[in-house]
């Protein structure tokens, strides 16, 4: 369990600062960056999910 949350937080920070931050609003505060951040946790959570349900087999994967 630990490295699944560990995946989506990475995931999820990844997009918070790389992306929102620097491509879309460059100049968001520390506090807007957070709400991203936590938005973008429940959504890659809802994916993580989704697909863990939805796929049979880790080989459909590759």
């Amino acid at each position: 369990m630990s490295s699944a949350d560990s995946s989506v937080l990475s995931a999820s920070s990844m997009f918070a600062r790389n992306i929102f931050q620097n491509v879309f609003k460059q100049e968001a505060t520390d506090r807007e960056v957070i709400w991203v951040m936590r938005a973008s946790i429940v959504v890659v959570a809802a994916i993580a999910c989704t697909i863990g349900i939805l796929i049979n087999s880790i080989y459909y994967l590759l």
